[in-house]
């Protein structure tokens, strides 16, 4: 294995409770190189964690943290990382791909949990923190990187399949002791290439977690605030319609590879008539989308075998009864069961901008 670059972090560039941003190691910290580091020592370092992707260099990015810090503990791996790392180490993608097959305990399947987001997704996978043996990582973000490259077209659906199969096999490597399960939840954007995850982890135990399209869309007009844009407020007045079409022509223009996904849930609109749904409409559609790329996956597997749904709704009514299903899909020790079920007592997105 080639020798990988190590950098020590100066500063920080993004606030590291951000809504939104995707980790970038490049757009998050001022960097400055410290020189190569042997690869093959990587995996014996203890808090080295799986952090982005780094397309620009060839590769992903892992972060080192200062030893006493549970990142497993956070509500938001990602943001977690992006606030106690001290260096980066960029891994080029042959060299990510020999230390995944070197990893040990690699050949445990992961637990998946895709989601519509905004639906307690997040809660459950604290829940799974109380579970003897299992390593339950919260949107670790290298996943949600590959959904951006490949939506953009930047990264062939081959190479992702062979990111995520690595990145799975790493997912808990400098978080938890070698040998746990990892129990994996996903940025709801990652459901968008459930099939490529389903390549990468053939067979994987899936939950996907969804909730009433209404509280799920209020919910993210709470995180990022209900005022409605300029663009909105001025759309029928006369005279600027043509300006705001122009706004939103813009938009679509760099953004539309990716909107054009959502096109289809409409049968035959354009990137631009999506975008011009504004934010309750795009929500709507992401939402459809999501649960639409859900019922894929499981209509590809034999019987639906190994995917399942979860409505927040029932979770809520019936904490234990509904866990206590979930831990059997899952094939979870039903002893674990009391601990998990407390865990719904405190927020478990506590301390973050969510």
């Amino acid at each position: 294995m080639a020798p990988i670059e190590c950098l020590r972090i100066e500063g920080r560039l993004r606030d590291a409770r951000a809504v939104g941003p995707v980790a970038d190691a490049d757009l998050d910290f001022r960097l400055v190189p410290e020189g190569p580091v042997d690869a093959a020592a990587l995996l014996a370092r203890p808090h080295v964690s799986l952090y982005a992707l780094d397309l620009a260099h060839g590769g992903v990015t892992f972060v080192e943290t200062p030893g006493g810090t549970d990142l497993l503990a956070a509500p938001f791996l990602h943001q977690a990382q992006r606030t106690h790392a001290a260096r980066v180490l960029r891994v080029p993608f042959a060299t990510l791909h020999e230390l995944a097959d070197a990893a040990p305990g690699r050949d445990a399947p992961p637990l998946l949990l895709h989601s519509v987001g905004r639906c307690g997704s997040t809660l459950v996978s604290s829940m799974l923190r109380a579970v003897p043996g299992v390593a339950s990582v919260s949107e670790p973000d290298v996943f949600t990187g590959v959904e951006t490259a490949v939506a953009a077209g930047a990264l062939p659906e081959d190479d992702a399949v062979a990111v995520l199969r690595s990145a799975l096999r790493l997912a808990t490597h400098g978080l938890a002791p070698a040998g746990a399960r990892p129990a994996v939840k996903l940025r709801s954007e990652v459901v968008w290439i459930a099939h490529l995850v389903e390549r990468a982890a053939p067979g994987a135990p899936v939950l996907f977690m969804y909730r009433d399209a209404r509280r799920v869309i209020e919910s993210y007009l709470r995180v990022l605030g209900r005022e409605p844009g300029w663009s909105a407020r001025l759309a029928h007045v006369p005279g600027l319609d043509a300006v705001v079409a122009g706004r939103h022509a813009r938009r679509v223009a760099s953004r539309g590879p990716r909107m054009q996904r959502f096109a289809y849930v409409l049968r035959g609109a354009t990137p631009l008539e999506v975008e011009q749904r504004g934010r309750w409409g795009k929500f709507l559609i992401q939402w459809l989308a999501k649960v639409h790329h859900y019922e894929a996956l499981r209509a590809a597997r034999a019987e639906g075998g190994g995917v399942a749904a979860l409505r927040y709704e029932d979770l809520v009514a019936d904490p234990a009864g509904i866990l206590r299903a979930v831990f059997d899909h899952w094939g979870l020790p039903g002893d674990a069961l009391p601990a998990a079920v407390a865990a719904m007592r405190g927020d478990s997105q506590r301390g973050t901008a969510y």
